[in-house]
């Protein structure tokens, strides 16, 4: 990314910007552990900006659209639990809620890319 010439100094940033619980937040359930496990990556899906870090305009709209057609899905859903007697379900990534945990799998695996080049020496 322009402006980063060490990896682990991009990393730190976007876990002290925020920028994992922001994507889980706008996210649909079930697609930000898959996309990062299956290392997925978006074009300018992260710009810096005057104040640090921040998802890039199309990226942002790509997940409102995706987070809209859910919401879409997720409300039909929720009509036909109701009349089930059953819970409505979620609209967000559960590990965004607050005490999800994103913040700290953010923490950890920054750590883990702060380790690799004492590993690889190893």
């Amino acid at each position: 990314m322009e402006g980063y010439d060490d990896p682990h100094d991009l990393v730190r940033d976007i876990v002290s910007s925020g920028l994992a619980e922001k994507l889980a937040r706008y996210s649909p359930m079930g697609f930000t552990g898959p996309m990062a496990l299956g290392g997925y990556y978006f074009p300018g899906a992260i710009k810096k900006t005057e104040d640090g870090l921040d998802f890039g305009e199309e990226f942002k709209n790509y997940l409102k659209v995706l987070k809209d057609k859910y919401i879409g899905i997720i409300m039909v859903m929720a009509q036909y639990h109701a009349n089930l007697g059953l819970e409505y379900l979620g609209t967000m990534c559960p590990v965004a809620d607050e005490g999800g945990g994103i913040h700290q799998l953010a923490e950890v695996f920054a750590a883990c890319i702060a380790k690799l080049p004492e590993l690889r020496t190893n």
